[in-house]
């Protein structure tokens, strides 16, 4: 779906005119519609570590210690913080005052695993992930992060916000739909209770298949689910 057919969709069970277009469309009712799509969707971003939105951020040091973050990175993804060139974990993120007395000089400067803040940069709006030993050269440094690229472009790059009226999302659509649906419903006044239920059983529904439980080991010591197995087997009484 796009942003146009989840827009169409959304007028059809609200029983508004469906629109030709949407993005720079100069009918009220659209541009109000437009705006509670891009809240929900950010919305729904920040409600859940969906796996659609997690990515991999690799850089390498240069000496300077503060490194920029990804132009759509929302929150990291703890104990994914590694130094690749060392194959060792990065200690942290420590708290400000930690921070403080390792940058004071508090703190031994000697230590094993590189340590890192992040925080916003004095000349920048963004954060940026800082690390000490902050004089290192040439390790790789890598974590996961979830995105606030909820949508993107037909050519595939994210957006914090719906663009075109091909965009499409990256979030499921069909959650989006009824999240604006329940949007419209609730600023005009109308009961929307039934679509809330249905939208709470869908979210439900979606973070369980998201992210499934692993299969349970049954038989102790053995790799995966196996009943009988060159750990169990009898020498005996075997018949074919």
């Amino acid at each position: 779906m796009t942003l146009l057919t989840i827009t169409q969709d959304a007028c059809r069970e609200l029983r508004l005119p469906v629109p030709s277009t949407v993005i720079d469309n100069a009918d009220k009712q659209i541009a109000s519609l437009l705006a509670m799509s891009n809240r929900g969707g950010r919305t729904l971003a920040r409600d859940y570590d969906w796996t659609a939105l997690q990515r991999l951020h690799t850089f390498t040091t240069d000496g300077s210690g503060e490194y920029t973050l990804p132009s759509d990175y929302s929150r990291l993804i703890r104990e994914t913080e590694w130094d690749r060139s060392d194959n060792r974990r990065l200690s942290g993120p420590s708290s400000p005052s930690e921070w403080q007395a390792i940058k004071s000089g508090s703190v031994a400067a000697s230590v094993v695993n590189v340590r890192y803040r992040i925080y916003r940069a004095s000349s920048e709006v963004g954060r940026s992930i800082y690390v000490d030993p902050a004089d290192n050269s040439g390790d790789t440094l890598a974590f996961e992060y979830v995105s606030n690229g909820w949508c993107a472009s037909s050519g595939g790059v994210v957006q914090t916000a719906w663009a075109a009226d091909t965009d499409v999302p990256v979030l499921d659509s069909d959650i989006l739909t009824l999240d604006l649906i329940i949007r419209w419903k609730r600023a005009n006044g109308d009961d929307f209770g039934s679509e809330a239920d249905e939208y709470m059983r869908l979210f439900g529904m979606l973070a369980g298949q998201d992210r499934p439980a692993p299969v349970l080991n049954m038989a102790a010591g053995a790799p995966s689910l196996h009943l009988i197995d060159s750990l169990n087997i009898p020498e005996t009484g075997i018949t074919g």
